[in-house]
């Protein structure tokens, strides 16, 4: 196999995943890519995840106005370059989401057909 369709491959199954997944396990996803991203000192792609945590809020919970503080407070140490803190941030609570949020979620049993003919 090439490159080239390892590189397709791997695109696709990330598009699978995406597709595939809940808003939960959506937002577990951002904080992997962010958690990467400040591994690799990408303050582009970091800066765009923590806009899009931000913007996927409910202010309708209480706990919304803290992250939204921390997530901003990300950004601004994210232009000093600060990628070590952030992750240090930002590590525990995507712990603290899966094992509150997407652990205990319950997938519901899909009752419409998988493709095939019966």
């Amino acid at each position: 196999m090439n490159r080239n369709a390892m590189n397709n491959s791997y695109t696709e199954y990330q598009r699978q995943s995406v597709m595939q997944a809940s808003p939960e396990e959506l937002i577990s996803q951002l904080y992997d890519i962010l958690i990467q991203s400040c591994y690799r000192k990408d303050t582009a792609k970091a800066s765009g995840v923590l806009d899009t945590l931000i913007k996927s809020l409910n202010f309708d919970y209480e706990m919304s106005a803290t992250l939204f503080e921390l997530y901003s407070y990300c950004k601004v140490i994210l232009d000093e370059e600060k990628f070590d803190e952030v992750r240090s941030l930002i590590e525990p609570i995507r712990a603290a989401w899966n094992d509150g949020v997407v652990s205990k979620k319950v997938t519901p049993v899909r009752t419409e057909s998988q493709g095939f003919l019966a």
